[in-house]
């Protein structure tokens, strides 16, 4: 087998690694161990799903598999292999690589933006029924754990598949949503989230029978000098004496 620069690596190795892409804004890609169930197939371009971090599941790219353990870190091991061919080659990975260049961004960025939401599965995706499909007459033989998840979906109109891991263990979720997605069973789709909010500043000015008239300004800050009794807050004295301006 060959890696996206051209090293042979041995298909057979006990200890494999790969290293993954991952839609997170990081200049890097993360090192996983390759599980022996696995190495004879895994290579360029297949996705992977990998734990990230301590809950996070998500979806990457193998674009690279090697021998060489990680040195800053322990590898945590790929969690499943979700192709039988391919998705992107290894050029396309390395336009991805040209493309996080030239715009200044990551690769993982990159790879997040070029791939359809149905295959980029994690932790925070959104599952729902599919449209088309009729839980009375499935069409496929369904297990006892894919009925549970599709009841639920029942029930409700879409769910995280974070909180599917209530009705199955986390451990088997993924590999269940795989085989309901090959099913047609369900769709998983990604929520999109407002990142942007406008900044507010609060400005004060005067009101204007206090803007024409500078004796009167002048007697209303003598009043308020010798007020220390009762403590009158600058809340208060814009409230009764100014005009608040919410300006965006």
């Amino acid at each position: 087998m060959e890696d996206l620069f051209g090293n042979n690596y041995p298909s057979s190795s006990k200890n494999l690694y790969a290293d993954i892409i991952l839609p997170v804004p990081i200049p890097l890609t993360f090192t996983y161990s390759v599980g022996p169930e696995i190495q004879e197939e895994i290579g360029i371009g297949y996705r992977v799903m990998v734990q990230f971090g301590r809950k996070r599941i998500l979806t990457g790219i193998v674009a690279k598999v090697h021998q060489k353990a990680p040195e800053a870190y322990k590898a945590k091991p790929i969690l499943d292999l979700l192709d039988d061919y391919p998705i992107v080659n290894a050029l396309q990975i390395k336009f991805w690589g040209w493309l996080a260049s030239y715009y200044c961004c990551h690769i993982g960025e990159v790879m997040n933006a070029a791939l359809p939401s149905g295959l980029k599965l994690s932790t925070e995706s959104k599952v729902q029924m599919h449209p088309d499909f009729e839980l009375e007459n499935p069409g496929y033989p369904m297990d006892e754990r894919e009925l549970l998840i599709l009841e639920t979906l029942e029930k409700k109109e879409e769910v995280n598949v974070d909180q599917l891991e209530s009705v199955v263990p986390a451990k088997d979720l993924h590999k269940i949503i795989k085989s309901l997605l090959g099913k047609k069973a369900i769709l998983v789709y990604e929520s999109v989230k407002e990142k942007y909010s406008p900044k507010v500043e609060v400005r004060v000015r005067l009101a204007p029978e206090y803007l024409s008239d500078s004796n009167k300004l002048n007697e209303l800050f003598e009043g308020v000098k010798g007020r220390k009794s009762k403590k009158m807050s600058f809340s208060n004295f814009c409230n009764k004496y100014l005009f608040l301006r919410m300006l965006s």
